[in-house]
């Protein structure tokens, strides 16, 4: 047997990618956030495994550079980001206020 015809054949017993998230919750995002490190590789080495047929290559690279994109932008935020103690005061100031004025009509 060439290998082309024992990786169809491997291949046929496969779980569909879409309907393996489905039935898992899986999520490609969450995955690749928790595992910042493992490549494509690997990846595919995993799925196998749990009888899953992987996404094309494309698809996880997509994911991952969204992935990665997120964590530039969120830690360059991180350092403009107000406390909570400044976001509650100034909700409270305002409920206060809101009170106060229900009050007065009455």
């Amino acid at each position: 047997m060439s290998y082309s015809k024992e990786k169809k054949m491997k291949d046929s017993y496969l779980i569909n990618f879409s309907l393996f998230c489905q039935r898992r919750k899986f999520n490609l995002i969450e995955f690749i956030k928790n595992n910042k490190d493992m490549k494509y590789e690997e990846f595919y080495k995993l799925l196998i495994e749990k009888n899953v047929h992987p996404p094309k290559q494309d698809f996880y690279d997509q994911c991952r550079n969204k992935v990665l994109a997120k964590d530039d932008i969120s830690t360059n935020q991180n350092i403009v980001k107000p406390s909570e103690k400044e976001i509650k005061s100034k909700n409270s100031k305002k409920r206060s206020y809101k009170k106060n004025k229900k009050q007065e009509v009455k």
